[in-house]
């Protein structure tokens, strides 16, 4: 499989999770109402959306080999690496695939 397919999964996958634990958190919230259910909730959602934003167009633009999306993918893999142990696992995978060329060598 061609690098850049694999970290537009690994980002695509990240989305998801975002995604997911975005409805986990917010059904929970209205379960179990809190009196601070609103400032919980603006706050989670507040850090969560961007999250998921920022990996599901790095995602699209992976999978069409954009140059923004490498540099992308890069810089958010070498923060990831600061998340151990998950955070560095994911991050040591997408460096590995972002940091060489996506480009098919010519012999």
């Amino acid at each position: 499989m061609e690098k850049h397919i694999k970290v537009a999964r690994v980002h695509r996958g990240l989305a998801f999770f975002y995604g997911f634990s975005m409805v986990i958190v917010v059904g929970t919230l209205i379960i179990q109402p809190d009196k601070d259910f609103p400032t919980a909730l603006i706050g989670f959602l507040a850090i969560s959306a961007p999250l998921l934003l920022l990996h599901f167009f790095v995602a699209k633009g992976a999978r069409e080999k954009k140059p923004w999306a490498r540099g992308a993918s890069i810089a958010i893999a070498s923060l990831m690496l600061l998340g151990f142990p998950v955070g560095t696992i994911i991050g040591v995978y997408l460096l590995s695939n972002a940091v060489p060329s996506w480009e098919p060598e010519h012999l």
